[in-house]
């Protein structure tokens, strides 16, 4: 069932159907685009200081950068990578993936905190972009339904593919971590 979701780019391996509807794709972009991303990231973007969700009690800023709207259309045009992965995502047959409403990078560095919150309706597709990531500096995105939580580790190439509406937040790296900060590319998709 998965690999027909994934058109059968993937092998069985790589994909894990996580449950409430959190698809976790391993490999799902390959190591010469990760670093092509990882390089664009660092240094050809413009990174700014962003504070958590408007009304979180977390005051602390970390760095991202979000388009929408006239932005979004702008960055389509202009930035390549963007295009790229939104028409990779599209094809890949990932659910409710068929029009790009929100794209956003995120560098989640040491000690940046975060509240859980839920993107609009429609699916959220969030890749980790670092070539390199060692398992005991941490990092990844934790999501929660009710009293359960999961946890998703931060991979190179890794792909997570939920419903908006899931409560989700960024889980820091630790100190040990020796890299620009994680980052991420997060593309939200609205409702079909």
């Amino acid at each position: 069932l998965c690999i027909l979701k994934i058109n059968l780019l993937l092998s069985e391996k790589d994909c894990g159907i996580m449950k409430n509807d959190i698809i976790k794709l391993d490999n799902f972009i390959d190591r010469k685009t990760v670093n092509s991303a990882y390089l664009d990231l660092r240094h050809n973007f413009y990174w700014t200081v962003v504070s958590d969700k408007p009304g979180s009690n977390i005051k602390k800023a970390a760095f991202g950068r979000g388009y929408e709207h006239e932005d979004l259309v702008r960055a389509l045009e202009t930035i390549p990578m963007v295009s790229y992965f939104d028409e990779y995502i599209r094809n890949s047959g990932l659910p409710n993936c068929n029009r790009l409403r929100h794209f956003y990078v995120n560098c989640i560095k040491p000690g940046d905190q975060f509240n859980y919150h839920q993107d609009r309706s429609g699916s959220t597709v969030l890749m980790y972009v670092n070539p390199v990531w060692k398992w005991y500096w941490g990092s990844g995105t934790k999501f929660k339904k009710g009293f359960r939580t999961h946890f998703v580790a931060a991979k190179p190439g890794r792909c997570v593919c939920f419903p908006g509406k899931t409560d989700h937040k960024p889980v820091p790296p630790n100190l040990l971590c020796n890299d620009f900060g994680r980052l991420s590319i997060a593309f939200q998709y609205e409702l079909n």
